[in-house]
């Protein structure tokens, strides 16, 4: 079991205490490591930045990487594939730098494409399952000019042919995140700024700070495309909410 996390904001609003605040209400889901993944807003361009640390989330602190971004992705993990080092510590990101993965779930049959991967040059790090899936999302993604469609390939491929549950955020670029559910926990809340995801409810309690928010529970099988420009866009792509609670 491991804790994933991931806010969009429309406005940049105290990203980083909220995110870590967020690990920490759901410590409990894993101790090994943590780690963020962000878009930096530079004025050259965005570029990917991810923080990982080998500490519990009391202890993960990023107070000194002030996060430029408005778009961030988190992990608290509790290893099942792979041993406790940096580099099966999440998120992990595909070979250009354009979408970075947090996983909650255990798939033992994914450790076959590891192999193909390396033939057609992803470089991989680590050895865990997770980092396997973001590359097969590369491959999905670079041969697809359709990201809705590249995504819902992805998530059929894990759920009907790996068939293994999970919960998986995806970032793509500083404008999506999207939530892949398949009988692992998720829940978000938003409101007219910001749109917080976590594993459980009472992790975005502790983020909230007593603002006025929705709190929504998908379906068990749920794809949710989670979108800002102007205003924030929340798009069931399969599933439905299931249970909503106004706070």
């Amino acid at each position: 079991m491991c804790g994933i996390a991931g806010i969009l904001q429309l406005n940049q609003n105290n990203l980083n205490s909220k995110i870590m605040n967020i690990l920490k209400g759901q410590a409990h889901r894993g101790m090994s490591s943590c780690g963020v993944a962000y878009f930096e807003n530079l004025k050259k361009g965005d570029f990917m930045n991810t923080i990982k640390q080998l500490v519990s989330p009391k202890d993960f602190d990023i107070t000194d990487n002030k996060i430029n971004s408005t778009v961030v992705i988190a992990h608290n993990r509790a290893p099942s594939i792979g041993e406790v080092k940096i580099q099966n510590a999440h998120p992990f990101t595909d070979c250009t730098n354009r979408i970075a993965l947090v996983h909650n779930g255990t798939s033992s049959t994914i450790k076959a494409v590891r192999p193909i991967l390396q033939l057609h040059s992803h470089k991989l790090h680590g050895n865990t399952d997770s980092e396997v899936f973001v590359h097969v999302l590369e491959d999905y993604m670079n041969n697809n000019d359709d990201l809705d469609k590249a995504i819902k390939e992805f998530y059929h491929y894990l759920k009907d042919v790996v068939d293994t549950h999970f919960t998986i955020l995806v970032m793509v670029e500083n404008q999506y995140i999207y939530a892949l559910r398949n009988d692992e926990d998720l829940v978000y809340a938003n409101n007219d700024n910001e749109i917080l995801i976590a594993s459980e409810y009472d992790a975005i309690k502790d983020a909230m700070n007593k603002e006025k928010y929705t709190a929504v529970i998908p379906t068990d099988e749920a794809l949710i495309k989670f979108s800002k420009k102007n205003s924030l866009y929340i798009d069931y792509l399969e599933g439905k909410p299931d249970q909503v609670i106004n706070i």
